[in-house]
């Protein structure tokens, strides 16, 4: 379920008022992930903190803040806010100006904050193989992340981008092969 912003750049706050008229809708609502997504027109940055109290309401599943301009101080303060809440599957930052001190900000989320994102795009920053490097890092120590999007958009060198690849192709077999005892 998506979330969106309404005409006035304000989020939506009625997400539920349909699920009040049928029981069926209202339990399709609970078991859907929940989409957190803003239009390419809102200028989030201007009321990132508002954003984040939203999303504390909300509890959405999937983050999307695609083309918003967010920066490295914006990425710190949505790591912080979604430090040890395991609330999120997925996270979509694509298309901001996050350099190597967000990617590393998300790579410490990953390893030692959070244990529910399996899905992480970041293409379209600033990043570059330092920044890369210390997501591969962190792919190394987590075995969830099954689907990364760096490689576009950043400055990477080739071999990085297939490493990084590689990392998240391991951690789909892990995955897939690993019973519990």
């Amino acid at each position: 379920m998506k979330i969106p912003l309404n005409d006035e750049n304000k989020l939506a706050t009625d997400r539920t008022d349909f699920g009040a008229k049928n029981d069926k809708i209202n339990e399709r609502f609970l078991n859907e992930r929940k989409e957190l997504l803003f239009d390419e027109k809102a200028v989030i940055t201007s009321y990132f903190e508002s954003a984040v109290k939203c999303w504390r309401i909300n509890q959405p599943t999937v983050i999307i803040i695609e083309n918003q301009g967010l920066t490295d101080e914006h990425c710190a303060m949505l790591c912080n806010f979604l430090m040890d809440r395991n609330m999120i599957n997925e996270l979509n930052l694509r298309r901001n100006k996050i350099t190597n001190k967000g990617a590393a900000v998300i790579a410490d989320l990953i390893v030692n904050h959070d244990k529910q994102i399996t899905k992480l795009d970041i293409t379209r920053n600033k990043i570059t193989d330092e920044g890369a490097k210390t997501i591969l890092i962190a792919l190394k120590k987590v075995v969830r992340i099954r689907d990364l999007q760096v490689q576009y958009g950043n400055c990477l060198a080739p071999q990085t981008a297939i490493d990084l690849y590689l990392e998240v192709r391991a951690n789909e077999n892990i995955q897939r092969n690993f019973t519990e005892a």
